[in-house]
């Protein structure tokens, strides 16, 4: 198992120096593609994900405050 970082964004970068490395949807088969170049799919997606892709959906429709708590 492993888990592939990256540098952080503008919005994770506030709390943290390194974010999980995402892959946008319509990319999956290319992640997974065993004929790939490695180290060429590695650079393609070791790029921060755009802080504009990162949104919170909620299962219903009610209005939910956002809370940052401290991390210590």
């Amino acid at each position: 198992m492993a888990i592939v970082t990256t540098t952080s964004n503008s919005l994770v970068a506030e709390i943290h120096s390194r974010m999980p490395v995402m892959i946008q949807k319509g990319n999956e088969g290319l992640w997974m593609d065993k004929t790939a170049d490695t180290q060429h799919i590695l650079m393609q997606f070791s790029q921060p994900l755009s802080p504009n892709f990162m949104v919170m959906d909620y299962a219903d429709d009610e209005p939910k405050i956002q809370v940052q708590g401290s991390l210590f």
